[in-house]
């Protein structure tokens, strides 16, 4: 399980991939690349568990080089998460700094989860909702939205692959405030999750 991005960013150094990928509970690998460092001392990796509130993982002393420059570094996140946030943040020599994107992972593998399900935006304006899905196993996967009164206002099927799978729900945007059921059904189980409408 990996997300990967070359990344736009406003770092004081040319951040040209940031990667995370679940390996054994309880760790992650977080590997990027950079260039253009030479006004860089160092550069922290951020973690959070909600997406908010990040806390310091990491210090790396920058390379320095113009050219390319490769990092690693295993994380240790906490054994009942089942999302970890990253971000980088760069500091210059001048104790400047500035902030990366942000990566976000699901470590289903590390909790033994046939299927680990995100919402996202939550709460939802005048969005689509979006559904990440890490799967052990390659399957067809049933998602239903349920309203506040049990009525089902959205519902498709999709075949998931084994790992990581966003799916789109872009009627959500056109729905009533409220809060919704989000439930997510594979072969093996049923999830659901909570997402509350606001206009």
């Amino acid at each position: 399980m990996e997300i990967a991005y070359t990344v736009p960013t406003s770092l004081p150094i040319t951040l040209n991939s940031f990667t995370a990928s679940a390996i054994t509970s309880p760790y992650t690998k977080i590997a990027f690349s950079t260039s253009n460092e030479t006004n860089t001392k160092s550069i922290q990796l951020e973690r959070s568990y909600n997406g908010v509130d990040f806390a310091l993982a990491t210090t790396l002393a920058a390379k320095g080089n113009k050219g390319n420059n490769n990092y690693d570094y295993t994380d240790i996140v906490d054994a009942a998460a089942t999302k970890v946030y990253y971000r980088l943040k760069a500091i210059n020599n001048n104790g400047n700094y500035s902030y990366s994107n942000t990566i976000a992972i699901l470590v289903a593998v590390a909790n033994k989860k046939g299927i680990t399900v995100a919402v996202y935006p939550n709460p939802v304006r005048n969005n689509a909702l979006s559904i990440n899905l890490c799967l052990l196993k390659e399957e067809a996967v049933a998602i239903r939205v349920f309203d506040m009164n049990g009525k089902v206002v959205a519902h498709q099927t999709v075949q998931a692959t084994k790992g990581q799978n966003t799916v789109s729900i872009a009627s959500f945007k056109n729905l009533i405030a409220g809060i919704y059921t989000v439930n997510v059904t594979s072969s093996s189980e049923v999830v659901n999750k909570k997402v509350i409408k606001i206009n």
